[in-house]
C-alpha cells in the first residue's frame, strides 16, 4: 500500500464536511499519530504543547495511507444529511 501525501488544505476541506463528533475523533486520531511520530523521532526542540511545537507538528503531518483517506471519505458520506428548505422562523403564527 502506498502512502498518500495530500496537502493540508485537502484534509481540512474533507474534515469540514464531517459532523462535530466525527471531527473530534479525527483530531484525536491525528494527535495520537503525531505524538507517536514525534516520540519515535525524539522531537524535543520545543516544550510539549507550546505553540512552536504545535506549528512544527503541523508542518510535518504523518503520511496518510490510502485506507486512512478512504475511511475519512466514508465517514463524510455516512454523516451527510439532507438539507432543509424550511427556515427556523417559517410557519410560525406568533405575529
Amino acid at each position: 500500500m502506498s502512502a498518500v501525501q495530500p496537502d493540508f488544505q485537502q484534509i481540512v476541506e474533507l474534515a469540514s464536511q464531517l459532523s462535530p463528533e466525527q471531527q473530534l475523533r479525527l483530531v484525536v486520531r491525528i494527535g495520537e499519530n503525531l505524538t507517536s511520530v514525534l516520540s519515535e523521532k525524539g522531537a524535543t526542540r520545543f516544550p510539549r504543547g507550546s505553540a512552536a511545537a504545535v506549528l512544527e507538528a503541523m508542518r510535518k503531518p504523518p503520511h496518510l495511507s490510502d485506507a486512512d483517506l478512504e475511511e475519512l471519505r466514508r465517514a463524510i458520506a455516512s454523516g451527510r444529511q439532507p438539507a432543509q428548505a424550511k427556515g427556523v422562523f417559517d410557519g410560525t403564527d406568533d405575529s
